[in-house]
């Protein structure tokens, strides 16, 4: 048996992001996902999955960054992207600009009316978090590894 082939099951659950998650590869992704660099250094488009600051520990099936999000598959009971959710939110442009994240903010803008109308677990989940205030507000700017509190 080929040991660098992947389960079917993996990508029937809609867990594939189309990288290797063994192996020398697997590992060298994994690194380059947990933060270190910018993805201009790390030679990543901003507009990949691996450019999101929070793609080690993201269990969203659906990233807007993915080009082929349209190919994946959401259960109901499945987490919505934490900044597609912070999207929603009243000044969210301004605070995605503030750390950097502009063009996360401009892609999600361009797919959410796609994604919303295929999944009603986002539009709902999108919906509902217009009412609740911004997590991304609370949290303080890291920039090139130093922490810069808003004021």
């Amino acid at each position: 048996m080929n040991r660098n082939v992947r389960p079917s099951h993996t990508l029937a659950q809609g867990t594939d992001r189309g990288l290797p998650q063994t192996g020398k590869a697997g590992r060298q992704n994994r690194s380059l996902a947990m933060g270190r660099g910018s993805s201009l250094d790390r030679g990543i488009e901003m507009s990949t999955p691996l450019s999101c600051p929070k793609f080690s520990r993201c269990n969203a099936p659906i990233c807007p960054l993915d080009e082929k999000w349209a190919q994946r598959s959401m259960l109901g009971d499945e987490t919505v992207c934490f900044y597609l959710l912070e999207h929603s939110k009243a000044g969210a442009r301004a605070r995605f600009h503030k750390r950097g994240l502009g063009e996360i903010y401009e892609v999600i803008g361009r797919v959410l009316a796609d994604q919303s109308s295929k999944w009603g677990r986002i539009r709902r989940s999108y919906e509902r978090a217009k009412a609740s205030g911004s997590r991304l507000e609370k949290r303080p700017i890291w920039i090139k590894g130093k922490e810069y509190v808003e004021t």
